[in-house]
């Protein structure tokens, strides 16, 4: 039947592989390359498995809240007991401010960025670069000719029809 995608055919190890990845949240093509499996069977095993997928979850997260608790006690401890190297103290300060912000956030999954357009930037630019040009004094021909390359300056027209550079008149030459 043609569009149905049932996992039927799935076999248990790979069934079991799939709710497990699935449990670690791991995305689903992580999981095709992993598995072998095709995503509409990940899809139909995760519909399927998804009491058995929560409980897993559960369990994830209370075993990195216990690792979490234990490692936060194991630093209090050694903070309030030893000489921490200031280099070691910035990320633990930071990690902790981290996890504070997320722990104490109602929707810790909420992010918000702020962006700030200024379309006037290359305005002022122009404007700093024309500043600084004026303030410069003219250049002399006797300059200009020590900058020229020694066959002199050729103009370059681009042909509008094929593209082709036709080379002018050169300011050295004499007409």
């Amino acid at each position: 039947m043609a569009g149905n995608y049932t996992a039927e055919r799935c076999k248990p190890k790979i069934r079991a592989q799939i709710v497990a990845l699935l449990a670690q949240g791991e995305p689903i093509t992580r999981i095709e390359q992993t598995t072998k499996a095709c995503e509409h069977t990940i899809r139909a095993v995760r519909s399927q498995e998804s009491s058995e997928i929560s409980q897993r979850k559960q369990l994830i997260v209370a075993q990195a809240f216990r690792a979490a608790t234990t490692a936060f006690d194991q630093l209090n401890s050694r903070l309030d007991t030893e000489h921490i190297p200031t280099a070691m103290l910035v990320p633990i300060a930071g990690m902790a401010t981290d996890k504070l912000a997320l722990l104490s956030a109602q929707d810790p999954l909420q992010v918000q960025v702020q962006v700030q357009h200024t379309h006037d930037l290359g305005q002022q630019l122009y404007q700093r670069l024309n500043a600084l040009a004026a303030k410069q004094p003219p250049p002399t021909s006797d300059h200009l000719a020590s900058h020229l390359p020694p066959h002199g300056l050729a103009l370059i027209d681009a042909d509008a029809q094929t593209g082709e550079a036709n080379p002018r008149a050169s300011t050295n030459k004499k007409e």
